[in-house]
């Protein structure tokens, strides 16, 4: 099973998200918990950040990158033109079922209207 396939089996992702998100200027978080084994696995937790951006960035997408995926993604955004400003972290679970990664979308107009406002 596939990524995409694998979340929306997981995940029932609303028609209105969906419609909330397109077509609006974006910022996304992303927090990836990466296990850290003591079995010296370490190709999973000293992963760069840039390259762990890459899928989840394509997924979000209607049409996920031809080149990764060869698929339809989630449909969350048009395309990563949208996506205004990225804030994102790694950290180390010591659980294996821990492991992940947290995506939160903000519509970057209501982030800036609240940072006018204090």
């Amino acid at each position: 099973m596939d990524l995409i396939s694998r979340i929306n089996a997981k995940y029932n992702i609303p028609d209105a998200l969906r419609e909330r998100c397109r077509g609006k200027e974006i910022i996304i978080e992303l927090r990836f918990h990466l296990f850290k084994s003591g079995s010296g696995s370490e190709s999973r937790w000293q992963k760069d950040l840039d390259n762990l951006l890459k899928v989840p960035l394509d997924v979000l997408q209607k049409d996920a990158d031809e080149h990764t995926l060869h698929k339809a993604g989630l449909g969350l955004l048009d395309n990563d033109k949208s996506i205004f400003g990225i804030y994102c972290c790694k950290d180390f679970v010591e659980v294996e079922s821990e492991e992940g990664v947290e995506i939160v979308i903000h519509d970057a107009k209501l982030v800036r209207m609240k940072l006018e406002r204090k």
